[in-house]
């Protein structure tokens, strides 16, 4: 097993397999041999439960407080690049989700429905629909961007939205509720909502892959749904892993990773057809060194996939003081099936801290970047450079 960064010691970025840490935040070792690749980290906040990564741009946003989320624009050469957005109407954030292929617009699920924010520049002012009441947030300084509050998809109960995913084209946008068995799809531009109802109890995640063919829809009870979505039809499946927790697809949509509430074993699911078939079948992933540390009785709280499908993160719970509050951090294949070795574990800043949040960005010319939200009130991100499989 790889060695376990000391406590006191905190993690900094990958280079090919390894990861380098510091002794403390003055340490300048870590920086000054690799500053060109290192991200900054951001101020402290309050909260977080959630992080998303702008598609295609080095912008992050993350909920910041129970009614506020916050947007760093880390291309503002000042560092001066955060937004606050909030609005009457954004009561009890609960998920957060950028929007493809449209500029740069944010949906936050809350109480009665979903906001979507979109940035405007100096000199324009991005729209907002009729009957809206149109919110500005607050302006970067760096910038001068500026974020209007152009929509607001009220659900059809007024019951708080709990999870969201855009379709890849970003035409279509899939909430759902826990307080709610339908999921709703959303025509975004028309503003109109239309239900799909499978199955009793409320819906506690929502993933469209990749390539738009497919939905996947989880509840609490640890049933989960694969739809096709030509014709809208789907099939159910059940665990015995407790509830999917966390679930990622992979780059070429045809394989889906899986963790669930009572297991420290993943799950991979592998279409045996093409689109629109739904012929699956479900896999398990072990994670023996989770199983060590914790003695076999803990569990995966958090997970990500890079958008390559070679980097995956891990948080779990379980374990001494020693190995408590880590992310495991695996190098993946998917030849033909997927399996995972670990390369060694992330530990965050501050004294028995723990990741709240975590999400990969993509679009790193060097690798992927991973950003986590620790339980000490800051938001870190770290590098990841390798060479591909």
């Amino acid at each position: 097993m790889p060695s376990i960064p000391a406590i006191g010691e905190v993690t900094i970025c990958e280079i090919n397999r390894e990861l380098f840490t510091a002794k403390d935040d003055s340490d300048s070792q870590p920086t000054d041999a690799y500053g060109k690749i290192l991200v900054k980290r951001l101020n402290k906040f309050e909260l977080f439960q959630g992080v998303s990564w702008h598609k295609h741009k080095h912008i992050l946003a993350f909920i910041s407080g129970p009614n506020q989320v916050t947007v760093h624009d880390f291309e503002d050469s000042d560092w001066q690049g955060s937004s606050i957005l909030t609005s009457d109407s954004q009561r009890g954030v609960e998920a957060i989700e950028w929007r493809p292929n449209s500029g740069t617009t944010l949906s936050v699920a809350c109480r009665g429905g979903i906001c979507i924010w979109t940035a405007s520049f100096p000199g324009s002012v991005a729209p907002a629909r009729s009957g809206v009441v149109s919110f500005l947030g607050t302006t970067s300084r760096g910038t001068g961007l500026r974020w209007t509050l152009t929509d607001f998809l009220k659900s059809p109960g007024s019951e708080t939205v709990t999870t969201l995913s855009w379709s890849p084209t970003g035409r279509l946008l899939a909430s759902a509720s826990l307080e709610d068995s339908s999921i709703t799809i959303w025509d975004v531009a028309q503003g109109v909502g239309t239900p799909l109802r499978r199955g009793l109890g409320g819906v506690s995640l929502l993933k469209w892959s990749p390539t738009g063919d497919y939905l996947f829809s989880a509840k609490p009870n640890g049933t989960f749904y694969l739809w096709e979505t030509n014709t809208w039809t789907s099939e159910p499946w059940s665990s015995s892993g407790g509830s999917v927790i966390s679930a990622t697809w992979g780059p070429d949509g045809r394989m889906l990773f899986m963790a669930f509430s009572e297991s420290i074993t993943l799950g991979s699911l592998h279409f045996s057809g093409r689109p629109p078939s739904l012929d699956a079948h479900l896999l398990p992933v072990d994670l023996p060194e989770i199983g060590s540390i914790t003695g076999g009785v803990g569990n995966i709280e958090k997970m990500a996939w890079d958008g390559s499908g070679e980097r995956l993160a891990v948080s779990y719970c379980g374990g001494d003081l020693m190995y408590a509050g880590l992310i495991a951090i695996y190098d993946t294949r998917r030849t033909p099936f997927i399996s995972a070795s670990l390369i060694g574990f992330i530990r965050g800043p501050g004294e028995q801290v723990k990741p709240l949040a975590l999400a990969f960005h993509d679009k790193f010319k060097q690798g992927p970047l991973l950003s986590v939200c620790w339980s000490s009130g800051v938001c870190c991100t770290y590098p990841f450079i390798f060479r591909s499989n």
